[in-house]
């Protein structure tokens, strides 16, 4: 059976030793946390068509809740550029990809798409609930002899893929997504449930592909969408420092005015005011959950003065903080 030929390794939250990629797709393999933060176990199929199936899945305790965990640091390489995909059947995931410097969040209906024959990221989980992540991955030479060149380009086209190493994130039908999901949801005996999760991911490449390039016609307007959404995913998990508008706008590629319009367009609000609330928002949250000074949640929040984080929250709560806090007892 001729598989995908992955060489690195990678280093546990925690830990001090980095582990062989190969230790870790035998299946199944225990993630190495403390029983205190959580659990966590990886899944990896190697299919035939040089494809790589994994599913991890994580559970953290009740004192980790609504933070965000970094989980592993991955460095990884392959003979040739790779399509992978990674899509959160549950939870939430806030990756940095280290080899195109950005950082994605993939939940719900939004799955990350990368193209690259090297992989160095950190994915940080979302604690607040289990997680279930699905990962697909496929040479890319493979790829263009199950489809054909044109239609592998058309491909990486519709999801703006058209560099290595690239990444983006891209909203999914459920009904295709379900496809890659349900690869996991049977298990037949050996050799019986490769064949499975082969057809199933046969399926999916094809659903996708056909749901991609029947829209790419339309590519610049989509294009610049998933853009301000992929933005709209990067805010809501922003849990520090606000991203200047210069920054935001030279991360993707459109002038500051053109960014800010198009987000209220599809948002209802500025950035500085979604970002505002947000920061509001985390500060409630910290306030009822921790015991954290709130001298130190408004710096870690980024404001520079606590009488301006005080005079925000009071004008979004019509409360100040130490009293909201005060209530709670």
């Amino acid at each position: 059976m001729k598989v995908l030929q992955t060489e690195g390794d990678v280093k546990w939250a925690g830990q001090s030793d980095a582990v062989d990629i190969a230790e870790v797709e035998m299946k199944p393999f225990v993630i190495p946390l403390d029983p205190a933060v959580g659990s966590g176990l990886i899944e990896t199929s190697l299919l035939p068509l040089e494809m790589n199936l994994t599913r991890v899945t994580t559970t953290f305790t009740d004192s980790m809740y609504g933070q965000i965990f970094p989980l592993v640091d991955v460095d990884i390489s392959f003979p040739e550029n790779v399509f992978s995909v990674k899509s959160a059947r549950r939870g939430r995931v806030v990756e940095v990809d280290y080899m195109t410097e950005g950082e994605y969040t993939y939940s719900d209906n939004f799955d990350l798409f990368q193209f690259s024959d090297q992989k160095k990221f950190l994915p940080q989980m979302d604690t607040s609930q289990p997680a279930e992540v699905i990962m697909l991955k496929v040479g890319w030479s493979t790829l263009c002899k199950l489809t054909g060149v044109e239609t592998c380009n058309k491909l990486l086209d519709g999801l703006n893929l058209n560099d290595s190493p690239s990444a983006e994130i891209v909203e999914v039908p459920p009904k295709i997504r379900a496809l890659l999901h349900d690869s996991f949801s049977l298990h037949f005996h050996s050799e019986v449930n490769i064949l499975f999760q082969q057809s199933r991911v046969l399926e999916y490449l094809c659903a996708l592909t056909s749901f991609l390039t029947g829209v790419s016609n339309n590519k610049p307007k989509v294009t610049q969408e998933k853009k301000i959404r992929r933005l709209h995913q990067q805010l809501l998990s922003l849990d520090g420092g606000v991203p200047t508008m210069d920054a935001l706008a030279s991360q993707y590629g459109l002038s500051a005015r053109t960014l800010n319009n198009q987000f209220k367009v599809m948002y209802k609000e500025s950035i500085f005011s979604f970002i505002s609330r947000q920061r509001l928002r985390l500060a409630k949250e910290l306030l009822v959950r921790d015991g954290m000074p709130i001298k130190v949640i408004s710096h870690s929040l980024g404001y520079r003065h606590v009488s301006h984080f005080t005079s925000a929250f009071r004008k979004e709560y019509d409360v100040t903080p130490s009293v909201f806090r005060r209530n709670l007892e």
